[in-house]
Parts: C-alpha cells; structure tokens; sequence
C-alpha cells in the first residue's frame, strides 16, 4: 500500500498511479524497438508479449513506424562500446 505522504508528492508533481504505469508502457515499448533494432522482430515481439503489452500496440510499432507519435533518439553505439561484465 502506497503510503499517504507519497501519494501527496505525486498529486503535487502531476503523478499519479495512471501516468506512471503510462511512463513505464512507453519505456518498454522504447526497449522493445531497441530489441528489434539489434534482435529483430520476432524478439522484440516476444518481448512484448512477455510485458503484457497489448498485440494492438506491438503490431502497430513493430509494423508501421511512420505512426509512432514520438520516440526518443538510441544511440546503438553507446551498447556497443560498453564493457562486458
């Protein structure tokens, strides 16, 4: 159970449960097409299938890029170069 003085600073901060779990939807569909980027699709929708995303909105992003409202620019490299643990 979420305890009061947080849910205060969220309502205070424009957060609520909502935008959060709507944030989080974003950011795995974001892993998703980095996935399919360097995996490919069939991976990528696996991904998705595994974080409950609907098959509506894996198909569409997966399928039709051009319609995405908004996607925060990946630098590949950056994975590339980063050291193996």
């Amino acid at each position: 159970m979420m305890d009061a003085n947080r849910r205060a600073t969220d309502l205070a901060h424009g957060h609520t449960a909502q935008s959060r779990a709507n944030r989080l939807r974003a950011e795995q569909v974001e892993v998703g097409l980095v996935m399919q980027e360097m995996l490919g699709t069939r991976a990528a929708a696996g991904y998705f299938c595994e974080n409950h995303i609907s098959i509506n909105v894996a198909t569409r992003v997966l399928t039709r890029p051009s319609q995405r409202r908004w996607r925060a620019p990946v630098n590949v490299a950056s994975f590339e170069a980063a050291p193996v643990i």
